[in-house]
C-alpha cells in the first residue's frame, strides 16, 4: 500500500479530505494486535479505549481475521434478496447466544440504525406514537435516535427532531411511571448509561420498568450497544436482574470491528414482523456475518464473559 506514512503527512490529508465532526487524539493508529495499537511511527499503546468499545476480542483477533479473510474471498456481499450461509449461522449464532435465547434478530449497520429499526417497530406494534427515554441516555446520531436521546449537547445539531419524546432521569421508577401513558409505545434505555455516569439502578427499578411496559402495553426496549455480548459478566445486561426485554439493540463490537449492527427481538414482537415492514441493503451481508459468527465463537470458545 501506498500513501502517507508519518504522523504529520497522515494528518494533514485526513485534514484536508475529511469534514471535522470529531476532534481527534495527536495519534494516528496504522496496526492493532491483542489489547495494543501502534502508530505510524511504530510506538506500541495500550488500548485502553477499545476504538469507542468496539475492540470486543481485542485487536485483529486471528480467529475473526480468518474468517473475514476466508469470506471476502468467496463472497465479499449480496443483498437479503438471497439466503445466504454465512447469514444463516451469523443469525442463528446470535440469537442463541444468551440464556433463553430470543425470537428472530434483524442484521443492520451500527447501534444507531439498530435503534432506529427498534423504536420504528415498536410504533408499528402498538399502534402509538411516544417514546419515554432517559434524560442522560444515548443512541445514535441518525434523526430518529437523536430524537430519543437525552442528552442536550447532541440534540442541538439537525433539528428539528421527530416529536413524540419524553425524558425521565435514569433510575427513578415514579417518574416512569408518570410518563408511560397510553401513546407510549417503547420505553428505551441503556440498562448501563454510557455517556450517563456508568450507574447500575436498583433491581427492583429494572423489574419494575418490565412491569409497567407490561401493565401499560408498552414495550420494552434495552440498547446494549455497549453493555451486551458479556461485558458486564452476563450474555446482556437484563440477565443480572432476571429482565427480558421486548427487543435488545446492539453494535459496535458485535463484528470485532467489521460495521454490523442487530436488533433481538423476542418471540412475540418478531411475528409481527413482515414483508417490507423494514430493510438494509449492507445488513445482514456475508462479510460483517462472517465477522459476526467468529466473534461470538471467540467469546464462548475463550470463556470471555465469565472474564468480564
Amino acid at each position: 500500500m501506498t500513501g502517507p506514512s508519518s504522523f504529520d503527512a497522515i494528518r494533514e490529508m485526513e485534514d484536508r479530505f475529511q469534514v471535522p465532526t470529531y476532534a481527534h487524539l495527536p495519534l494516528a493508529v496504522v496496526r492493532g494486535e491483542g489489547c495494543r495499537v501502534f502508530d505510524s511511527e511504530g510506538n506500541p499503546w495500550l488500548d485502553f479505549y477499545g476504538g469507542h468499545a468496539v475492540a470486543l476480542t481485542g485487536h485483529s483477533h486471528p480467529r475473526v481475521v480468518a474468517a473475514v479473510r476466508e469470506q471476502a474471498g468467496r463472497l465479499l456481499f449480496y443483498s437479503n434478496i438471497v439466503y445466504n450461509d454465512a447469514r444463516a449461522r451469523a443469525a442463528k449464532a446470535l440469537v442463541e447466544f444468551g440464556p433463553g435465547g430470543a425470537g428472530k434478530v434483524f442484521l443492520c449497520n451500527s447501534g444507531a440504525e439498530a435503534n432506529e429499526a427498534a423504536l420504528k417497530t415498536a410504533r408499528t406494534a402498538t399502534g402509538r406514537p411516544g417514546v419515554v427515554a432517559m434524560s442522560d441516555g444515548f443512541h445514535g446520531r441518525t434523526l430518529g435516535a437523536l430524537s430519543a436521546t437525552g442528552l442536550g449537547k447532541y440534540r442541538d445539531y439537525g433539528g428539528p427532531l421527530v416529536p413524540g419524546s419524553a425524558f425521565v432521569p435514569f433510575g427513578d421508577l415514579a417518574a416512569a411511571e408518570a410518563a408511560v401513558g397510553p401513546d407510549t409505545a417503547a420505553v428505551l434505555l441503556e440498562p448501563v448509561p454510557s455517556l450517563g455516569g456508568v450507574r447500575v439502578a436498583s433491581p427492583e427499578y429494572y423489574r419494575g420498568l418490565r412491569r409497567l411496559c407490561d401493565e401499560r402495553g408498552a414495550l420494552l426496549l434495552f440498547d446494549e450497544v455497549q453493555t451486551g455480548l458479556g461485558r458486564t459478566g452476563r450474555a446482556w445486561a437484563g440477565d443480572h436482574w432476571g429482565v427480558r426485554p421486548d427487543m435488545h439493540t446492539m453494535a459496535k463490537g458485535v463484528a470485532s470491528g467489521v460495521p454490523c449492527g442487530a436488533v433481538l427481538f423476542s418471540e412475540r414482537i418478531a411475528a409481527g414482523v413482515k414483508e417490507g415492514d423494514h430493510g438494509s441493503t449492507f445488513g445482514g451481508g456475508p462479510l460483517a456475518c462472517a465477522a459476526l459468527e467468529a466473534t461470538l465463537a471467540v467469546i464462548r470458545e475463550e470463556g470471555l464473559v465469565a472474564r468480564a
